[in-house]
C-alpha cells in the first residue's frame, strides 16, 4: 500500500490516462493467467496459518475474550428483539 505521502502528490479528481489503464489491466490479466495472483493467495494464507499456529498459546486468551464478547452482544440483541 502506498504511503501518505503518495497521497499528497495525487488529485483524487484526476482520472487515469488511457496508457495507465492499458497497463493495469494487462498486469491484472497476466497475473491471472500466469497463476501468479492465486499462488500469491495461497502462499499468504500458508503464512498466516503457520504464525496462527505457533502463536497459538499466545492468541488463545484472546479469542475467547472476543468470543465471550460476542455471546454478550447476541444475548443483548436478543434481549431486544434483534
Amino acid at each position: 500500500m502506498p504511503s501518505n505521502s503518495v497521497y499528497d502528490m495525487v488529485d483524487p479528481e484526476t482520472e487515469p490516462t488511457a496508457r495507465e489503464i492499458a497497463v493495469a489491466t494487462a498486469d491484472a490479466a497476466c497475473r491471472e493467467s500466469s497463476g501468479y495472483s492465486r499462488i500469491l493467495y495461497q502462499t499468504e494464507w500458508d503464512l498466516q496459518l503457520t504464525a496462527l499456529a505457533k502463536r497459538y498459546a499466545q492468541l488463545q486468551p484472546q479469542l475467547e475474550e472476543v468470543q465471550a464478547h460476542e455471546t454478550r452482544i447476541d444475548e443483548i440483541l436478543a434481549a431486544h428483539g434483534a
